[in-house]
C-alpha cells in the first residue's frame, strides 16, 4: 500500500484508476458464507456452473468488505475506483439460491451499496465508475442481475463499456440520469489476447 502511494505521489500529473472486482468474489464469499455470501437453501455457499461464489449485496458485511477495499484504493491516491460485477449472478443454477432472508430487493441492495460507497469515498474526492455491458445499458435494467440504469446513474461518475453504438448508450445515460449529472461514457474495446477483458478504445 505504501509503495503504491509513493508511486502515485511521485507520478506527477497522472490520473490513476483502480479497477477492482465487486460482488463476484470467490475467497471472501467461501470464507464468510453466513455473513456475506449468496447461499443455497441448505445454508451452504451458492456456486455457479464454473464453481464461482458471489457476495450478497443485501448483507451488510459484504458491502462493508467491498467498500473497505475501495477506501484502501482511495487512501493510496487513486483518483477513481472502477468496479466490475456490481451485480447479482446471472448464470448457473440460479433456482438454488435462497433469497428468502433478504430484507430488500436486488436493485435496492445494489443501490444501497453504491450510496454507502459514495459516502465512504467522499472525503477523498474519489470518483466512482462502473463497468457495464451494452445490453444492460440499452435495456435499462436486468431482472436477474438487479442492475438498473435509472437507479445507478445518479450514483456513478462514469460508465466503461464495450459498445457498438456509443451514441445510443449516451442517450440512455442522459435519460436515466434525469436531473442528476450525466455519467461520462468511456468506450473500451475487447482485448483479443485476454478473453473477457478489455482496454481503452483510444
Amino acid at each position: 500500500m505504501e509503495s503504491v502511494k509513493a508511486l502515485l505521489d511521485g507520478a506527477g500529473d497522472v490520473y490513476a484508476v483502480a479497477r477492482m472486482g465487486c460482488f463476484h468474489d470467490n475467497y471472501y464469499a467461501f470464507a464468510n458464507m453466513k455473513e456475506a455470501a449468496i447461499c443455497q437453501r441448505n445454508g451452504y455457499v451458492w456456486y455457479s456452473g464454473t464453481s464461482d461464489h458471489w457476495l450478497e449485496p443485501d448483507k451488510a458485511e459484504a458491502r462493508r468488505y467491498v467498500i473497505a477495499l475501495a477506501v484502501e484504493c482511495a487512501k493510496m491516491g487513486f483518483d477513481e475506483v472502477l468496479l466490475d460485477d456490481v451485480s447479482y449472478p446471472v448464470s448457473g443454477k440460479l433456482q438454488k439460491i435462497d433469497y428468502s432472508g433478504n430484507t430488500q430487493g436486488k436493485t435496492e441492495a445494489l443501490t444501497q451499496f453504491l450510496t454507502e460507497l459514495r459516502q465512504a469515498l467522499e472525503p477523498y474526492g474519489t470518483r466512482v465508475s462502473l463497468a457495464l455491458d451494452e445490453a444492460l445499458l440499452l435495456a435499462g435494467s436486468g431482472a436477474d442481475s438487479g442492475q438498473s440504469l435509472t437507479a445507478f446513474a445518479p450514483l456513478m461518475d462514469a460508465v466503461y463499456a464495450v459498445s457498438a453504438d456509443p451514441a445510443a448508450v449516451r442517450l440512455q445515460l442522459e435519460a436515466a440520469a434525469g436531473e442528476s449529472p450525466v455519467p461520462a461514457l468511456v468506450p473500451v474495446v475487447a482485448a483479443p489476447q485476454a478473453e473477457g477483458d478489455w482496454c481503452l478504445a483510444g
